[in-house]
């Protein structure tokens, strides 16, 4: 607007509480996620001519509440995410007016009050509710993303018109990766993440020895160093936090976060006690490829055997060739 005072709507309660519960949890995600920006807020313009509104916690805000920017490098997060809407089936003139233009900036939403049996302009406006958005989309509905909160609400309400439910956009699994990206991303990945295990075990006879053998039986070079990594990782971890908590089952977001807090450094040479155990290797490979083909959707993977488990890497194109090399 010419005099750039902010737009202004407001959301309408039936009573105080819901209005000041609703208020509440604004603030409660502006406060924990990075500002008012947090609280997402669409208007979807219908086919039909209705109006929806969608609320939602800001995806991106949200990812950086749970999966911080230095883990994204190592971690997808998969989104879960809680839409809320309000439908204007036979739109005010005044909202239509509103929306009309496409994307409002700089707005104030506030909460009015009115009883039910009450005529509206009887009414009230609560003083100190207000939510400030420096901008809310407009989206016509054959434009809205389907990935997005807004196309989210769309199949929820297409699926309430009609007597079949409509799948999820998420449902399907991931097409596989190519085989080449694949351990081109684990070669990176692992030479960043253990740069002074690598070097260690690269120059160690016991441990050449120990991957020639396990090499013969049919295993991969990299599944040898990826195997003696995690184990290191685990008594290192053992150490810094104290064998109780050292000894749970570490989740792939633990050892995320752990090796990139807790960088590896030069020093216990220790750590390698027990770890050149070929039976030890064996059961670690056994277990990141059961970790492996769970990504895959593989069923059974959980119940596989160590002599099963190669089989199945190899059906889905997730060995690689015999002499890859880290």
């Amino acid at each position: 607007r010419e005099d750039m005072s902010p737009l202004g709507f407001d959301l309408m309660f039936q009573n105080v509480t819901g209005a000041r519960d609703l208020f509440k949890l604004f603030q409660h995600w502006s406060n924990q996620r990075g500002g008012t920006d947090a609280v997402g807020i669409d208007f979807v313009v219908l086919k039909d001519g209705g109006i929806v509104l969608v609320c939602y916690e800001e995806l991106e805000s949200m990812l950086s509440f749970f999966c911080p920017q230095r883990y994204r490098i190592d971690l997808t997060p998969l989104v879960t995410f809680i839409v809320a809407s309000k439908s204007f089936p036979r739109p005010s003139a005044a909202l239509q007016s509103l929306v009309a233009s496409g994307t409002l900036v700089n707005v104030d939403i506030g909460a009015y009050v009115a009883s039910p049996g009450m005529n509206v302009s009887e009414g009230y406006r609560i003083p100190g509710l207000t939510l400030h958005k420096a901008r809310i989309p407009v989206f016509l509905e054959n434009a809205v993303d389907p990935d997005s909160p807004a196309g989210a609400m769309l199949r929820a309400r297409a699926s309430s018109l009609s007597d079949v439910p409509l799948p999820s956009r998420r449902s399907a699994p991931p097409a596989f990766p190519p085989p080449s990206d694949t351990f081109a991303e684990r070669r990176v990945r692992m030479r960043r993440l253990f740069p002074i295990s690598l070097a260690i075990l690269s120059g160690s006879t016991a441990a050449v020895s120990v991957k020639e053998s396990l090499l013969r039986q049919g295993y991969r070079a990299w599944q040898v160093w990826q195997a003696e990594c995690n184990l290191i990782t685990s008594k290192r971890r053992s150490l810094a936090v104290g064998q109780k908590e050292g000894g749970k089952r570490l989740f792939q977001v633990d050892m995320v976060e752990f090796l990139i807090d807790q960088p590896e450094m030069v020093g216990n040479t220790d750590l390698f006690d027990g770890v050149l155990v070929e039976e030890n290797i064996r059961e670690q490979i056994t277990a990141d490829a059961r970790e492996l083909l769970g990504r895959y959707n593989t069923a059974t993977e959980g119940t596989m055997t160590t002599a099963e488990v190669q089989p199945a890497l190899a059906r889905l194109e997730l060995l690689g060739e015999v002499d890859d090399q880290l």
